[in-house]
């Protein structure tokens, strides 16, 4: 247990590589590196120091990060709704993602909202606005709809995800108060 003592830090996801603990900060749009006992030893921004890219863009208190079972960082840059690739000295290395109304867009501000990387490298993703959970191959290109607006209250808050070893996703239904399951369906 230890204190982060900046009033302005807003910690929305966190994810562990070896002895390393990297905490998605939305007040501060960065990446936030820790040792297990608390010391801090990095973070970064998103910024290309090369050519002053935006960085990470946070309008509201969605950022996600997870590592790929192949140890690759993945952040969710929500202001222009795309999931990027970073080293864990914070370089760019790939991104993907589009805005848009179409099922494979992003709807809107602050997303995806949440995103987990499946067993099979895979990511499944939720929107705020229109909840719903879309599974998408690692290039960015959508595979299927995992669970439709329909299934969710209407005003639900975006549901935080996980998966398992069989790609079944868990997810976080605070406006049900319940762990949900959603998995495919042998044909």
């Amino acid at each position: 247990q230890w204190e982060i003592n900046d009033s302005a830090v807003y910690i929305t996801g966190i994810t562990l590589k070896d002895s390393l603990l990297f905490l998605a900060d939305a007040g501060k749009a960065a990446v936030r590196i820790y040792t297990l006992d608390g010391k801090e030893t990095g973070y970064f921004d998103g910024k290309n120091q090369t050519d002053n890219k935006h960085g990470f863009i946070i309008p509201s208190p969605y950022f996600d990060i997870a590592f790929s079972a192949e140890g690759e960082l993945w952040a969710a840059n929500t202001g222009i709704q795309a999931i990027e690739n970073y080293s864990t000295d914070g370089t760019l290395r790939a991104f993907w993602g589009k805005s848009g109304y179409d099922i494979g867009g992003f709807i809107g501000c602050c997303n995806p909202a949440h995103f987990c990387i499946m067993a099979n490298g895979n990511f499944a993703t939720c929107e705020k606005g229109i909840v719903r959970i879309k599974e998408y191959l690692p290039s960015g290109e959508l595979k299927s709809v995992i669970a439709a607006p329909d299934v969710f209250d209407a005003n639900s808050e975006p549901v935080d995800l996980t998966s398992d070893e069989s790609n079944a996703i868990y997810a976080l239904d605070i406006s049900r108060n319940m762990i949900r399951k959603f998995e495919h369906i042998p044909e």
